[in-house]
């Protein structure tokens, strides 16, 4: 598996997995996404200087299974978020994915973060798998560092 960084022709395929029913029920918002604001909300994204990237997680055919974020609010940390194409789910991947983005945040000699709804279970053991460690709890909220 490889990441590299999305593009706008990523733009359907980010919407199509991240408006699924489960996903939005894992994420900080659980409403529907719009079209047009999702098409704004990547366009900033894939600007040069944007403190937030967003990559496509491939097979090695090429074939995208995952998309991840990683977005940098402080001069040391950066925050991992991903959505795994939900006809695939269950097989691994967000593990992969997740170690994949890890890394590269360790490159950039940042620390690694995840911010996860207590009740997403699957997500908190996936990143468990990669070394993460629940570092804070808030209201429904889970923080875990690398």
């Amino acid at each position: 598996m490889k990441l590299r960084e999305a593009t706008r022709e990523d733009a359907a395929l980010i919407f199509d997995w991240r408006n699924d029913e489960a996903s939005r029920k894992a994420s900080g918002s659980s409403d529907p996404l719009d079209w047009l604001e999702h098409c704004e909300w990547l366009e900033s994204r894939l600007e040069t200087f944007s403190s937030e990237k967003v990559y496509m997680a491939e097979e090695r055919d090429g074939h995208p299974v995952a998309y991840g974020r990683i977005w940098h609010k402080a001069r040391n940390t950066a925050t991992i978020s991903i959505c795994v194409n939900p006809e695939l789910r269950g097989n691994g991947i967000g593990t992969q994915v997740i170690g994949l983005l890890r890394d590269k945040i360790h490159e950039g000699k940042r620390t690694p973060i995840a911010i996860i709804k207590d009740t997403n279970v699957v997500s908190q053991k996936a990143f468990i798998k990669n070394g993460f460690k629940l570092s804070k709890q808030r209201l429904g909220w889970l923080e875990f560092r690398a």
